[in-house]
Order: structure tokens, then sequence, then C-alpha cells
């Protein structure tokens, strides 16, 4: 059980995750002299907090989240059987 529970609470940053996916799509969709980049096809953009903040006013808090109960689930599943079973299984 405490793996599971390790594994879920390693989800904390999906704050920060989401908003790095969300700035990183934009960069890619918008670059050079057609979006918001640089003539040299670097793109000018928000800082974490005002891409975190983008996010908010568009979808709320939840946006934030987004994708969180999947991540939970995904590292509690590889903390048990990456983790735990080979500790299990080592002590047979």
């Amino acid at each position: 059980i405490a793996g599971c529970v390790g594994g879920t609470l390693s989800a904390w940053n999906t704050p920060f995750e989401v908003a790095r996916i969300e700035s990183q799509s934009v960069i890619m969709g918008t670059t050079g002299k057609d979006g918001n980049g640089d003539d040299d096809g670097r793109q000018k953009g928000k800082t974490l907090v005002g891409t975190m903040c983008g996010i908010v006013e568009e979808r709320g808090v939840g946006g934030l989240y987004a994708g969180l109960v999947p991540r939970a689930a995904q590292s509690c599943y590889q903390t048990i059987f990456l983790v735990c079973v080979p500790r299990l299984l080592q002590s047979l």
C-alpha cells in the first residue's frame, strides 16, 4: 500500500507539467514571422507563471490538473511493479 501511495504522490508536479506542455505546444504552433516569434524562429514565450495564469483563465484551476488521475494511476502501477514486486521476489 505504501508503494501505491508513494507512486500516487509523485504526481504532485502535474500543474507544472501541464504548463510545460502548453508552452511547448504554443511554441511549435507559432514560430517565425507568421506567429509571435522572432525573425530567427524563436518564440517570444510567456513565463511559467504567465502560462499557468493563462490556463486558469481559459479552463479554470482544474485545467492545471488535466491528466492527474491517469498520471497518478501510472505512477502507482510503476511503483508497485518496478519497486515492490522485485523486493518481494527477492525476499523469497
